[in-house]
């Protein structure tokens, strides 16, 4: 027959249940894990058994009635499952819609008590940043129609999305990379200096997911950014080549129609000031493949303008435009 002191827990036993009834602050209690093989293999007692590593919630997607907590990089995400049902196929497949119960069973009760707490599920193989940009993007449809989609934004969507068979994520990505990386070959107005990284990483976006006319704009790029770093280095010989004479710099006409000034000082002088105080040799660094012909421009509408003034002579102009022209 038990006595009373039998029936008493141990101090051991006692200091097992005290440790385990004080969960860790500011760690979310893991909620049961279910997924399609759990659901079909084990019983509801079982499921609940089974828990998750601890997680962080998100600040941004935490709602209180969602039903399903995505965990990427140990960050908790609870939204709804239903709409991530029918916007991702990679969870309508994960969690397939079940068929409504017509007859209940014995496991009500136990469905019942699965359903006061979340279910929980852990997303391998996406980025946290990516994932949370799917988010934002099914959460709040026309967010880029104010704010427009920078490519960092895109490859993210294209990444996550692919991965989660998101159809509206993956098409406005690929739609906003053409814009941004068209197939017509840039206009001097929209040469820019673009980072050689963020050129790869459009180049290895559009290879692996199929984007062909940002990768043909993004490879054409790669080969100017190439060009302009080698002409750079040419830019300053050729600008300021002094217009006349290839060995003296003197004017090539003798008669009354010749350039203004004579000596090669002041003409190398002259010249340069005209393109340095326009900004033109400053601008030409950045992009001297395009703005060889801009110079080229420059110069054409000075045979009439400056010519007429007896600074510089036709001829002389006329030098220089052709030896621009030839460099592009």
């Amino acid at each position: 027959m038990a006595t009373e002191s039998d029936m008493r827990p141990s101090p051991a036993a006692s200091h097992v249940q005290t440790k385990l009834a004080s969960p860790k602050r500011g760690v979310e209690t893991p909620s049961p894990v279910l997924s399609v093989q759990d659901a079909a293999d084990t019983t509801p007692q079982k499921r609940r058994k089974m828990t998750l590593p601890a997680y962080h919630r998100s600040q941004e997607f935490w709602y209180p009635d969602g039903n399903i907590v995505v965990i990427v990089n140990k960050v908790g995400h609870k939204v709804h499952l239903s709409r991530l049902q029918r916007l991702c196929g990679f969870f309508k497949d994960q969690f397939p819609i079940a068929p409504e119960r017509t007859e209940s069973t014995g496991d009500d009760d136990d469905s019942q008590a699965l359903q006061t707490a979340p279910q929980s599920y852990i997303l391998t193989d996406v980025n946290l940043a990516d994932f949370q940009e799917v988010l934002r993007t099914l959460e709040t449809p026309l967010r880029f129609n104010t704010e427009p989609m920078s490519q960092d934004v895109a490859l993210c969507l294209l990444r996550a999305g692919t991965r989660l068979q998101c159809g509206a994520a993956v098409d406005a990505a690929k739609a906003r990379l053409c814009q941004l990386w068209p197939v017509t070959p840039p206009a001097h107005e929209e040469q820019g200096v673009v980072k050689p990284k963020d050129i790869l990483a459009v180049i290895d976006a559009a290879r692996k997911y199929a984007v062909p006319a940002a990768l043909k704009r993004a490879l054409y790029v790669l080969m100017l950014y190439h060009a302009r770093h080698v002409l750079q280095h040419e830019w300053s010989t050729l600008l300021f080549a002094v217009p006349g004479e290839a060995q003296s710099g003197r004017c090539f006409i003798i008669g009354p129609e010749k350039c203004q000034l004579v000596e090669r000082e002041a003409r190398a002088g002259r010249w340069r000031t005209m393109f340095i105080d326009r900004g033109h040799w400053e601008k030409g660094l950045k992009d001297p493949v395009g703005y060889v012909e801009t110079v080229a421009e420059i110069i054409r509408k000075s045979e009439t303008s400056i010519s007429g003034k007896g600074v510089w002579c036709a001829l002389c102009l006329r030098n220089r435009k052709q030896a621009f022209l030839a460099a592009r």
